[in-house]
């Protein structure tokens, strides 16, 4: 995405990444609902941040993400926002990814974000490194996607 985002649900979206990735909590906190819910790749859901950094610690050490387009679809105090682009980072063995795909669906209400909902190709990536097409992945990951710790916006 080249243009910038200044104001309105799709500010609010690329915020709350950006603040995720940065492990700025207190700005992510103060974008989401009391509802707020996050849902990622094989139904895995979270509404507790530290459970989500705990999850994200066996996965890999970092992601951010590419921002490439981001579309808002709004009805009076809702909305709706997609964000996709490509993800990056380094694995737990320390081997960097990139151009990992992925969307990310906000719904908002009132301003403030109510649900997150992730899907990426982190399963496919980690396939492709386990049959020999990247670096070999710790054994003992097997999940399909996760978001990121510093900053768990793989999320």
């Amino acid at each position: 995405m080249t243009q910038l985002v200044e104001n309105g649900p799709a500010a609010t979206a690329v915020s709350f990444l950006r603040s995720l990735e940065n492990g700025d909590l207190a700005a992510v906190k103060a974008l989401i609902a009391p509802e707020f819910t996050m849902q990622f790749p094989g139904g895995v859901e979270f509404a507790d941040f530290d459970a989500l950094f705990a999850w994200a610690r066996g996965r890999y050490t970092g992601v951010r993400k590419k921002f490439e387009r981001i579309d808002v679809a709004e009805s009076g105090d809702t909305a709706i926002v997609h964000v996709s682009g490509t993800l990056s980072g380094r694995w737990l063995d320390g081997d960097e990814f990139s151009g990992i795909r992925y969307i990310d669906r906000f719904d908002l209400k009132a301003g403030l974000i109510v649900r997150q909902t992730v899907w990426n190709d982190m399963g496919e990536a980690k396939l492709k490194r386990q049959a020999g097409h990247g670096a070999a992945i710790n054994p003992a990951d097997k999940t399909s996607s996760a978001p990121g710790t510093s900053g768990a916006s793989g999320a």
